[in-house]
């Protein structure tokens, strides 16, 4: 039986959803962009990003007159990136970031806070890096959510939710795998020379590497990667496999960042990743049980 256009449309954006979910991916980007903006777990957790950033990233501090810096702003004539514009911007983060892990004034303080991030890379894009584009993404994603709720994570039965935002959430997903992998089909990539000069760069360790390197080499685990990514598209597309999919893509980022220094990606992609549990499922199974007249 043929479906309509009309019916995957609304398959894909209409429809509800548990609020919960919402209420984990706003504490989620909340927790990360406090513990990427700074070094103050240091004394006891070490964050990748904790080799370079020393007190709040962004932030100015030595004196530009005596440490040779390198400024590279995304459009010419924006303010200097050690200036005040670029300080109250990168301190800015702190308190919006708290509003939003409350749930005060939440999709407000997502917004702002996508727009400050993305503001100081514009001021010198010579400290972008895809991690911290993706956290800011997210910030902007959250404002979409309905997830102004207070301590929203503890309430399981308040009202349902639209579903049209959780979808962006896993479009977004798909384009992230889709493009990672069809980026990888490069022959350089593919024939292990890409990654073998990554390696030589930046420091690669860990059991998953030293027993790649021995099983298929270079080449082998390029090639593995980007079948991984790119099979993670179809897999986390199809209701049938998605559980699979969340488990394998779980599997692809525990792998990376026990082998390599990739900052706050992994935890980024799994929120990405949690979009795709059984939300409606769920919703559908408690509507059913509060309609149930045997329930009353």
């Amino acid at each position: 039986m043929r479906v309509s256009a009309r019916a995957r449309w609304d398959a894909l954006w209409a429809g509800e959803v548990d609020p919960l979910v919402y209420a984990i991916l706003r504490v989620g980007v909340a927790t990360l962009v406090l513990l990427r903006v700074s070094d103050w777990t240091a004394p006891f957790l070490q964050l990748d990003h904790h080799a370079w950033v020393s007190g709040l990233d962004h932030a100015p501090g030595a004196d530009p007159a005596e440490t040779p810096w390198l400024e590279m702003p995304l459009v010419p004539g924006l303010p200097s990136p050690h200036g005040l514009v670029a300080a109250a911007l990168a301190w800015a983060r702190l308190p919006l970031a708290g509003l939003l892990l409350l749930g005060i004034r939440a999709r407000p303080a997502a917004l702002l806070l996508a727009i400050a991030g993305y503001g100081l890379m514009a001021l010198d894009a010579a400290r972008y890096f895809h991690h911290l584009h993706l956290l800011w993404l997210s910030c902007a994603l959250v404002a979409l959510t309905p997830c102004d709720a207070r301590l929203a994570v503890i309430r399981r039965g308040g009202p349902s939710a639209p579903r049209w935002p959780l979808t962006l959430w896993r479009l977004q997903a798909l384009v992230i795998y889709g493009a990672a992998g069809l980026a990888k089909l490069d022959p350089r990539w593919l024939d292990g020379t890409s990654l073998r000069l990554i390696a030589e760069r930046f420091p690669f360790e860990g059991v998953f590497w030293d027993a790649g390197l021995g099983l298929v080499g270079h080449a082998g685990m390029a090639t593995a990667i980007a079948l991984w990514e790119l099979a993670l598209v179809p897999l986390l597309a199809w209701r049938k496999t998605r559980l699979l999919a969340v488990a394998l893509g779980l599997a692809l980022h525990v792998v990376l960042d026990t082998t390599t220094m990739v900052s706050t990606f992994g935890a980024s992609m799994a929120l990405f990743l949690v979009t795709f549990l059984p939300w409606e499922r769920r919703l559908f199974r408690t509507s059913s049980r509060s309609a149930d007249p045997a329930s009353t």
